[in-house]
């Protein structure tokens, strides 16, 4: 529980020395207030979820073996952090015969066309985020009279939400929808195809059918629409996001990416939590590049959760690399555009670790 008396002050007091701190194992007083704020955090045995959940408090992080039974370290029911070594034999192989029709082809729905056309460009940053993650062929399927950027996808305007003929493995449904969000996902479900569900096409009774029906589906939402789907304010849903991940997962019966820093994926009893990404993607369709990102590793034939974690990976890769160049300031076209570069350092075994080992 929370540190009180003497403990909390002398907790208040070193926060106040402006010395160097190390903690061991933990900042002592996490997750509660107040808390000591480390400048390095030395993790034993393995990294802790407050590690994950409060980096800021933790520091410069470093983790060290201390014999603990690698068996005892491995349970599935316990969270996982996503590791390159985990995360690079789900990269989805390109043979030398690879052509656009056999490396994977995502149907990306999305858009609303009211008395003002809004949230255009939340689909065709989805599209573009399919492509650089390396989708064969993009269908972008958006309402009648958006307007269209330079993009090699093969458009189907419409003049309202339909599912027109195309041959894809997979669907990102959902961006920029508005008040068409939830005709979209109910069109998507109609190919029974793996579909990322996202933004206004989340929607409790849209869920509970994507589950009645067996279609393979990952759900992508930030803490409000979280909350949303659980009955819950956004307030509690970022007080625990693991905690959170596992009750949408649980209930929803669908693989799970809660969006956040950290962003947690979760199906059934998995939970595993990012470590990549950072502040400077907390920028506008960030988010539908993510969720075309998804759909594409679906469309080459990862599963869901597979598919959820790879791609929440590298997406926050590659907003690390541009942040590194950058800083704050991106814009998520060039997150997207970082998204081969993020492939190939992890297919390289290049792929930065954010922790230290000792």
């Amino acid at each position: 529980g929370p540190l009180e008396g003497f403990y909390a002050g002398l907790v208040e007091r070193v926060n106040a020395s402006r010395l160097p701190v190390l903690s061991l194992d933990l900042p002592s007083g996490l997750p509660f207030s107040p808390h000591v704020r480390a400048t390095a955090t030395l993790a034993f045995a393995a990294l802790k979820t407050p590690h994950l959940l409060h980096r800021e408090a933790c520091g410069k992080l470093f983790l060290a073996g201390i014999g603990l039974p690698q068996a005892l370290l491995e349970r599935e029911d316990l969270p996982e952090v996503a590791t390159p070594e985990a995360l690079k034999p789900l990269l989805p192989q390109r043979p030398l015969t690879a052509h656009k029709g056999s490396v994977g082809r995502v149907g990306v729905l999305g858009g609303y066309r009211g008395d003002a056309l809004r949230y255009a460009g939340a689909p065709l940053l989805a599209a573009l985020g399919a492509y650089r993650m390396g989708a064969g062929l993009v269908h972008l399927v958006i309402p009648e009279g958006t307007p269209l950027e330079p993009l090699e996808a093969v458009f189907h305007p419409v003049p309202a939400p339909a599912l027109p003929p195309m041959k894809v493995e997979a669907l990102a449904v959902g961006m920029g929808g508005g008040p068409w969000g939830k005709a979209w996902a109910l069109e998507a479900l109609q190919a029974g195809l793996p579909t990322v569900l996202d933004a206004d096409a989340l929607h409790p009774e849209v869920v509970a059918l994507y589950r009645r029906t067996g279609v393979k589906a990952v759900l992508t939402p930030h803490a409000g629409e979280a909350g949303r789907l659980l009955g819950a304010s956004p307030e509690v849903i970022t007080k625990d996001p693991v905690a959170a991940a596992r009750a949408l997962a649980e209930t929803t019966g669908l693989a799970v990416v809660l969006k956040g820093n950290p962003t947690v994926v979760a199906e059934g009893n998995r939970i595993s939590v990012n470590p990549t990404g950072n502040p400077a993607l907390a920028t506008g369709g960030t988010g539908d590049v993510l969720s075309g990102a998804i759909a594409a590793l679906m469309a080459a034939g990862l599963a869901p959760f597979d598919a959820a974690r790879l791609g929440v990976y590298l997406h926050g890769l590659a907003g690390d690399l541009r942040a590194g160049e950058k800083g704050v300031g991106l814009l998520a076209r060039e997150v997207a555009e970082a998204l081969p570069r993020a492939r190939r350092l992890l297919e390289g075994g290049q792929a930065p670790w954010p922790f230290s080992r000792v």
